[in-house]
């Protein structure tokens, strides 16, 4: 049986190590790594579908066909990768994984977009992009999710638990 003074005294030590000055680098590192993943990711979502204007001229088809999947690859493919990413070991994997996936399928994306002017003559080119961008998407997606939700689990309660740090 625990000692409910001993968990008492152990509790303040730890409370005591995070008022120190590494605690409170701590929490700014995770506000500004926690806004520099959603701004990317927000400009993701902003700037794909007008992007993909180029698909369906003078139509919101295929913009719109991109969220509906994007969205729905979210809504099934999210729990389980909340689970495996629950398993991990680590969470500072868990945000490295989500960050790299997302910076790299946003460049990916980019990438593809730059080669729609030598595919449009192509049969099938501008599907097919199309397809590859939204696997992007896919990804992309998921992968915000990822590390947006390892952020806010663990470390930002922990950080920003009352008493723990105090405001700056």
């Amino acid at each position: 049986m625990v000692d409910e003074a001993a968990s008492k005294d152990l509790f303040k030590i730890v409370l005591k190590s995070l008022e120190s000055e590494p605690a409170k680098e701590c929490k700014w590192y995770i506000i500004l790594s926690h806004a520099l993943t959603k701004i990317g990711s927000k400009a993701w979502e902003f700037a794909t579908p007008m992007l993909l204007l180029q698909f369906s001229p003078g139509s919101i088809f295929a913009p719109t066909l991109w969220g509906i999947i994007t969205n729905a690859s979210s809504l099934v493919f999210g729990p389980s990768i909340g689970t495996k990413a629950d398993d991990m070991e680590s969470r500072m994997d868990v945000v490295f994984y989500g960050a790299s996936y997302q910076a790299a399928t946003s460049i990916l994306a980019v990438i593809i977009l730059m080669g729609l002017d030598f595919v449009q003559g192509v049969e099938g080119g501008p599907a097919l992009m199309f397809v590859l961008i939204t696997l992007c998407g896919i990804v992309e997606k998921l992968s915000a999710a990822l590390a947006s939700n390892a952020v806010s689990k663990d470390w930002v309660p922990t950080v920003f638990a009352e008493g723990i740090v105090s405001e700056t």
